[in-house]
């Protein structure tokens, strides 16, 4: 799994910030390190890709059965990377809808999760009745 965190300097070496996003020694390739805009892009090889995401996805399932954030948190204490799966490669995207969101149906958009408050064909949006913001990454 290639997920991107950020790049810091230890005793004059570039490394990626496991910690930052809640990874502890990790195994891992480098894909690309930008020290401009200060990421390093990494391929976790070890089970801990397959772990995070896993629970990202677990996570996702809970949102499905219609479990509140509160409710998960309380369960996986998600960290910023699992935030970010689910963003970006488990919840379905609003811009995947042919049709209207069904009432209760957790999206992503925008780098952030909404739950539909009602049936709706609105954008995500903060100034929308039709959703509530779950969290922003």
């Amino acid at each position: 799994m290639i997920i991107e965190v950020p790049l810091i300097e230890e005793a004059g070496t570039l490394r990626p910030d496991f910690e930052s996003v809640g990874i502890s020694s990790p195994a891992w390739e480098r894909v690309l390190f930008d020290q401009e805009a200060g990421t390093a892009t990494v391929r976790l090889t070890g089970p801990t890709g397959r772990k995070l995401l896993s629970e990202a996805r677990d996570a996702a399932l809970a949102f499905n059965a219609g479990s509140p954030w509160e409710d998960i948190k309380a369960v996986t204490s998600p960290t910023e990377l699992h935030k970010k799966l689910l963003v970006e490669k488990v919840k379905k995207s609003y811009s995947e809808f042919s049709g209207p969101v069904p009432k209760g149906f957790v999206v992503s958009h925008d780098a952030a999760l909404w739950k539909a408050t009602v049936e709706t064909s609105a954008e995500p949006s903060t100034t929308s009745d039709d959703w509530t913001l779950i969290f922003e990454v």
